[in-house]
Order: C-alpha cells, then structure tokens, then sequence
C-alpha cells in the first residue's frame, strides 16, 4: 500500500524539469479530487491575476493524493503572481491557501535535528549558509520543531554539515506525508480534504468514547508497529529518495558485471603457450571422438555380420 501512494503522490512525468514549479495547498476542506480541473485551472488564472494570454505557456495540475495545486511555468516574473495567490474561489465557496515555491531542479534536501527553537531564521542561516558549507543554498525550520531542513546544489545529502562550529550529522528529508485530522497517508493535516472527520491518530478509531485513552492500542500504518504512524522509531518513516535508490542499483550492477580490465593479461609468451595448449586439446579431444566412432562402427558392423550366418538347426529329443 505504501508504494502504492508513494507513486500516486508524484507528479506527471512529462513536467519540464528546468521550469519552475509553484505549489498551491489549500485549506478549509477543499477536495480537489472531487472537483475537473476545468474548474480549479480559471480559478488558479483569477486568484493569481495572470493575463489569460500568458497563461498558456503554463501548465497547472492537481495531485489529488496529497491535495495540492502544482503550476509549471517557464517565466520567473509570474511565479510571483502564483505564488501570491491566498485563497481560491470555487464552488460559490472561498477558500484558504498557502502558495509557495518549490526546490529548482537539480537539487536535494536534507534535514539536521537538535537545534534550539531560540535560534531565529537569521541564526540558522548565518550558521549553515556559508563556506564551512559550500553546497548549502537554503535552511528554514520545520514548524516550531527542532529539526531543520537545508537544500543542497546536487543530488547528494552530505552525512555531515558544519553548524557553525560544530560537526552535526545530516539525513535525507523525505517524509511520507500522514494527516493527522483523518489519518490517511499521503496528504498533511493542513490541506486535509475532510477536516470535519475526528479519528485516533494512534489506533485509528472513529467516533471515540470517554474512555477509549486506557481501551487505545497504537498501530503505526507504515511499519505495522505498536506505535502511532510515522512516530520516533519507525522504521519506515521515511522515504527512500530515486536517485538513492538509482546509485544502489548501479553499485550493484557494477558489482555484478566483468569488463577485460577485471583479468590480469598474461605475457606474450604465456598467451601463446596456452593457444598451443588449447588447441592440443581440442585436436585430442576431435581424436577421440573419431575413435570412439570408428569403434562403434565396428562393433555394429560385427554384430550385423552375426546376425546374418546361418544358425544351426535345433535338435530334438535325444534319440533313445
């Protein structure tokens, strides 16, 4: 199942990866899966302000998985007007939303723990964008969480970042995305497409009784373990990146393959003592093969031979 939504998350592959991408995630109950995207597309083009004739070197789709609105354009001065879009009118219906944009291609992000709250967005850029880090383009903090994430030029997460002066270990920053409203994965509370559903975040029952806290049994629905999903300790928190995933499946079919350079070349001279030697071998092996031929021959030409003189009459009783 996790793969499953892992791959529905994503967007369609035929995105140009050198535009830039805006993401729009809405709130207050907004089920774009429920809704054409004839609809949401004039939507997006009013609340942005974008002149229709610009607009149609854009291209705007919904990833009804995570609910979001993704736009991919080619000019940088209307990423703007996207992503100042604070709330799409549908439905007869206002609703509220928060625009942003994405990492450009061709970087990766990964994610440091442990730094104070009391550290400002000032702090954690001065103490990671710098030259102790030269791959660091961007840090910003997670919520009012302890972890940080930090965008890298590239495809590779470095193991370790200098935070100011310290050594602080790095890991990848790819989280499978679980409501906490309705407990579904694949999309976060913030966008959650029924806001009006109350569940156990922990065991997933509806409808909870006074005393459910002491009757509640944790079921973590990435790993299956007794624990709430996507808490300290699963084991499948996160995911595992495509181009991780990629450079493993080379190291091992690198490991798997042989090229010349992999046997030690013998001398000249031994090359052609074992050419000589081979080829003794494959006369010999031609020889007997011609006599084991010849012998059988012979032994079916013999038994032909016996099989055409005359036996000797069967004799009778014995004469008394």
């Amino acid at each position: 199942m996790i793969a499953r939504i892992t791959k529905a998350s994503r967007m369609p592959l035929n995105l140009p990866r050198e535009e830039q991408k805006i993401v729009i995630r809405p709130r207050g109950g907004l089920f774009l899966a429920k809704i054409e995207a004839d609809i949401v597309m004039p939507a997006v083009i009013t609340a942005a302000n974008v002149p229709k004739t610009a607009v149609k070197a854009d291209t705007i789709c919904t990833n009804p998985t995570q609910n979001i609105i993704v736009i991919s354009k080619p000019d940088e001065g209307r990423a703007r007007y996207y992503a100042s879009v604070r709330s799409l009118y549908i439905g007869g219906r206002s609703y509220e939303t928060h625009a942003y944009c994405t990492a450009p291609h061709g970087t990766v992000k990964g994610v440091i723990r442990g730094i104070a709250v009391e550290n400002t967005a000032e702090d954690l850029h001065e103490n990671i964008v710098n030259q102790g880090n030269p791959q660091a383009l961007e840090a910003h903090r997670i919520g009012n969480t302890t972890s940080i994430v930090i965008l890298f030029a590239g495809t590779k997460v470095p193991n370790y970042i200098k935070y100011g002066s310290i050594i602080v270990k790095c890991g990848l920053y790819r989280q499978h995305n679980v409501c906490k409203t309705c407990g579904k994965i694949g999309h976060r509370a913030d966008v959650c497409p029924t806001p009006e559903t109350k569940i156990c975040f922990a065991c997933g029952t509806p409808n909870l009784a006074a005393d459910h806290a002491a009757r509640c049994k944790p079921r973590c629905k990435l790993c299956n373990g007794a624990h709430a999903t996507g808490t300290e300790g699963c084991t499948n928190k996160y995911k595992v990146p495509f181009v991780v995933t990629q450079r493993r499946w080379e190291r091992r079919n690198a490991a798997s393959t042989f090229s010349s350079q992999d046997f030690q070349q013998l001398p000249p001279q031994q090359q052609n003592e074992a050419r000589l030697s081979n080829r003794g071998r494959s006369r010999s092996r031609k020889r007997d093969k011609s006599r084991g031929q010849l012998a059988s021959h012979g032994r079916s030409t013999d038994s032909k031979r016996r099989e055409l003189q005359p036996q000797p009459a069967a004799t009778g009783q014995r004469d008394k």
